[in-house]
């Protein structure tokens, strides 16, 4: 599982994910999670590539591809 957080996201809060982090962690779920200095909520909805593309949606999206590629093997 990959997960991108926004620490000025309230849904979920920075405390909520750490929560998720440390009981998936708990329970021996493998987990990537990345968090984001200056993003909110829905910072990820944007198309890579588009203006106005945050540095946290670009580096999301990256990482997300990079992660498909590894589970889908393309």
């Amino acid at each position: 599982m990959i997960g991108f957080f926004g620490n000025k996201d309230n849904n979920p809060s920075p405390e909520q994910v750490d929560q998720i982090n440390a009981e998936m962690t708990r329970h021996g779920i493998t987990h990537d999670f990345h968090r984001y200095e200056d993003a909110g909520h829905g910072f990820q909805n944007r198309n890579p590539g588009t203006p106005g593309e945050s540095a946290a949606t670009k580096d999301s999206w990256a990482k997300t591809l990079v992660f498909l590629k590894s589970v889908l093997g393309r």
